[in-house]
């Protein structure tokens, strides 16, 4: 098995470029979750929904920790909310999730907060990483240590 996996959602590729580079560094399987491909405002427009999911395409993990990454949207990001959903019916438990979210700039605690909390389903440890979109190409360096910390590689 695996000692751990890299999910991730991107809409503009930012998060694909941080799963990308740790899964190549780490040695570790990168897995998307595809959700259809909306316009810009109909994903906005979700966003303000509170819990809603959108189903999406992604395997379950098979690891006994989890690497997500994802982006701040307003108040909700409708696939992860959706692989989160897809998890606990399943009875996924794991070991370790850590979240790694990327943000353009506003209220992204309480955001961050949220997710911890609604991943503590999951997991009985929870492990948040906040990157600033426009700061990725010099975090990515501490984000790796941050990793290896916690996951012990």
């Amino acid at each position: 098995m695996t000692k751990a996996e890299v999910f991730y959602f991107s809409y503009t590729g930012t998060c694909k470029k941080i799963a990308k580079f740790l899964g190549t560094e780490l040695n570790l399987p990168i897995k998307e979750i595809k959700p259809p491909r909306l316009p810009y405002l109909a994903w906005l427009a979700l966003s303000f929904i509170p819990g809603v999911p959108i189903p999406s395409k992604v395997p379950l993990p098979q690891s006994e920790n989890l690497i997500l990454v994802f982006p701040k949207w307003t108040i909700n990001c409708p696939p992860i909310t959706y692989f989160y959903f897809l998890c606990k019916k399943r009875g996924v438990k794991l070991k370790k999730i850590l979240l790694i979210i990327s943000y353009g700039g506003f209220r992204e605690e309480p955001y961050a907060k949220h997710y911890v909390r609604k991943f503590k389903d999951l997991s009985d440890e929870i492990k948040l990483f906040l990157i600033k979109r426009k700061e990725t190409e010099e975090k990515l360096p501490s984000l790796l240590e941050w990793i290896k910390k916690n996951l012990e590689i």
